[in-house]
């Protein structure tokens, strides 16, 4: 039998690699194949030791050498396969993640772009539909024949010719000041004269598409119409305010951004800058030296953003509003400006010192109606639809309403703020048909139609 050289218990073959030829018995060949550095075979035992270093017991001991190395080689490049396998399919991952990210983004984009011109597209059928339906609701009017005389009035007097300057209406009152101090019983009727000619102002009207500029005197129901020189041509939605009492600020209109003014007694219209942007159907006024042009809308929808101008020809300056307005109201209560719009049933305050608006607590009775707002001493009276509503005003931001009435007119499309003229204030609607007077009274204010003026231009 033969031994192992190793423990010298029975072998169980020979190992035959390069190391050695030696009887090895099952365990200490399991020892000795652990050296990797060459290809371990066990030959039994019966196995002739010439064999050993025969040339095909080497052939078949340098093909399983091949064999091993070739597995190794395999083993190691289908690990790094694998491997690259695994990023390839990480960056598919991403890649794909990213993809829908951005699918789903663009989406969103067409989705926004698509119900904003629908909403757009919505809001100009509703409101033609709304303009066909009060054109359609309104009775038609009646023929006027005026008095021989009251035609022969309106053709004599020319209201522009007598226009007041600023400077000569500010003298006058100090003159009439003074004398009211010394109390002159002799200077009495002279001074009643130059009262009620101070207290003569006209509401001024423009005729769109023309130059035709409209002065009104409703206390004496006499109109005039002349045309103002220079390059401009009155727009519909421009905004009208008045500077003084001989200075008339236009600005806007459909689609336009020009700004001018007309010295009333000359009717000689100057450009001056014009705002930053086109600007239709909004609210324009003054206040303690700025002008503001609240909201309005352009050919792509309403604005949300306001203007200002702080000097007679500096360029307008441009900022944000809470929220779009169009065809906007306003009226000035000590430090703050009040806005209305078409569309809401809201009243915001807007403070010119520190630019900031707040929405009052006060909810109008109606929304989609046009407005028209007029204050005296601490009462604001607001038209909305056909309802009046009469509110004493406890603070510049805090209104509490005292008297609600139903009126017969439901179309107060002003186009500039309402003027006071003797005890009450007096505006036109847009289209200068008709001529209202707003009498302000602490129990609840009153409206009526004065004049359709219309039939007594010349």
């Amino acid at each position: 039998m033969v031994q192992c050289s190793s423990c010298n218990s029975d072998a169980l073959g020979f190992c035959l690699c390069d190391l050695a030829a030696a009887a090895l018995c099952g365990s200490c060949f399991t020892e000795h194949s652990q050296a990797l550095s060459c290809v371990h075979i066990l030959l039994p035992l019966d196995l002739d030791p010439a064999v050993i270093s025969s040339s095909r017991v080497g052939d078949y001991i340098e093909r399983n050498r091949k064999a091993a190395k070739l597995h190794e080689s395999i083993n190691k490049h289908g690990n790094m396969l694998n491997v690259q396998l695994e990023r390839h399919l990480q960056d598919l991952s991403r890649i794909e993640d990213e993809l829908h990210a951005a699918i789903k983004m663009k989406i969103q984009v067409l989705k926004d772009q698509a119900c904003e011109l629908i909403r757009m597209e919505v809001g100009s059928i509703s409101q033609l539909a709304r303009e066909v339906g009060l054109e359609a609701k309104k009775p038609p009017e009646p023929a006027i024949s005026l008095p021989a005389e009251m035609v022969l009035k309106c053709e004599n007097i020319d209201l522009f010719a007598n226009i007041q300057s600023s400077e000569l209406r500010t003298v006058t009152t100090s003159i009439l000041q003074a004398v009211d101090d010394l109390q002159g019983a002799a200077l009495s009727p002279l001074c009643i004269q130059l009262k009620e000619r101070l207290a003569c102002s006209c509401l001024y009207s423009l005729q769109p598409n023309s130059k035709l500029l409209t002065a009104l005197d409703p206390l004496r129901d006499v109109a005039t119409v002349r045309e103002v020189s220079g390059s401009v041509t009155f727009l519909d939605g421009m905004g009208i305010c008045q500077l003084l009492d001989d200075q008339l600020l236009v600005a806007g209109g459909t689609w336009s951004s020009a700004v001018g003014q007309i010295d009333l007694k000359t009717r000689i219209y100057t450009a001056l800058n014009p705002m930053r942007s086109v600007r239709a159907y909004y609210a324009i006024v003054k206040h303690k030296g700025t002008v503001y042009a609240f909201g309005g809308t352009h050919q792509q929808g309403i604005y949300k953003n306001y203007e200002s101008c702080t000097e007679k020809n500096a360029a307008w300056k441009q900022a944000n509003m809470p929220r779009e307005m169009k065809d906007v109201r306003s009226v000035c209560i000590r430090d703050k400006i009040l806005l209305t719009d078409y569309t809401s049933n809201l009243v915001e305050s807007f403070t010119p010192a520190s630019t900031t608006f707040k929405t009052l607590s006060l909810l109008l009775p109606c929304q989609n109606a046009f407005s028209a707002l007029v204050y005296e001493a601490d009462y604001l009276v607001i038209l909305k639809g056909n309802t009046m509503m009469t509110c004493k005003v406890l603070t510049e931001e805090s209104v509490e309403e005292v008297a609600r009435t139903t009126c017969d007119e439901s179309a107060w499309q002003v186009w500039q703020t309402p003027v006071q003229i003797g005890k009450a204030y007096y505006f036109f609607n847009y289209n200068g048909r008709k001529v209202y007077s707003v009498e302000v009274k602490p129990l609840g204010a009153t409206v009526s139609t004065k004049v359709n003026y219309q039939v007594i231009k010349i």
